[in-house]
């Protein structure tokens, strides 16, 4: 098994998230405060795979719930969800609020509609169950999560969009900035 190191990267909104990309995989880890942050974040991270988020304006928002009892069960849940969405609204989101009661999930995912620029190098498919982990730790909540995407022509290990830079930090060195 195969991984490379972390490339950590924050969101407009402030939303701290990293990269790992596992056997040709590209994983997604989110960090806040609150699982629930984490989950945000991890969103972020993801969506920020295929668009530059401070470049997707805030026109519409879609609401999104679902009922889980295991954390990682929901993570999973969650970026499905909003993939689902972002297909069917056919809209890029950047925006991304979360709250829990018990096993009952609720928020929304804000973006605009696609733009036709072209087709992006990577189509993100689904959120993977495999080696998805939600766990406490003593800087906050960490929520990691495999994501299924389909490359599409040559593409860096993981996409960058024009003008973004990611350097490579420690697992350790993410943790520390939450």
């Amino acid at each position: 098994m195969e991984t490379s190191s972390l490339q950590g990267s924050v969101s407009p909104t402030g939303l701290r998230y990293a990269y790992v990309e596992q056997d040709g995989d590209v994983g997604v880890v989110g960090y806040g405060e609150t699982m629930e942050q984490a989950f945000e974040a991890a969103a972020a991270a993801l969506f920020g795979l295929t668009t530059k988020l401070s470049e997707v304006r805030p026109e519409r928002t879609v609401p999104v719930s679902f009922i889980e009892t295991d954390a990682e069960a929901a993570l999973v849940r969650w970026l499905d969800l909003l993939l689902e969405s972002a297909g069917r609204h056919r809209l890029s989101f950047s925006e991304f609020h979360l709250q829990r009661e018990r096993t009952w999930w609720w928020g929304c995912a804000t973006g605009e509609p696609r733009r036709g620029e072209g087709e992006a190098a990577v189509k993100l498919k689904r959120a993977s169950p495999d080696m998805v982990a939600v766990k406490q730790t003593p800087r906050g909540w960490e929520a990691r999560c495999m994501c299924v995407v389909e490359r599409r022509g040559h593409m860096p290990p993981v996409r960058m969009t024009p003008g973004e830079h990611r350097a490579p930090v420690a697992d350790s060195d993410l943790a520390n900035r939450v």
